[in-house]
């Protein structure tokens, strides 16, 4: 989100996971990007794909400063 409120990036999920699948296809990876904010370059990608290196590398290629990395993960470590 910009500071004005309004919506800087979008991003369809890559790899739909379990029941997700029943619902939703797999992403082509055109929304993968970064967006310019007042704190530097911020991407994100969701849940399982933080475990995919390529995908992180086609950030690391756009100069993401900041890596956001959301998950819902309530297994004990």
């Amino acid at each position: 989100m910009a500071p004005t409120g309004a919506l800087l990036s979008k991003h369809r999920k890559l790899m739909p996971t379990a029941l997700e699948r029943l619902v939703w296809g797999f992403g082509d990876g055109s929304t993968i990007g970064v967006a310019e904010t007042p704190l530097g370059r911020i991407g994100s990608v969701i849940c399982w794909e933080n475990y995919m290196p390529l995908l992180r590398m086609a950030m690391y290629a756009q100069g993401v400063e900041l890596y956001c990395a959301p998950t819902v993960d309530d297994r004990d470590t």
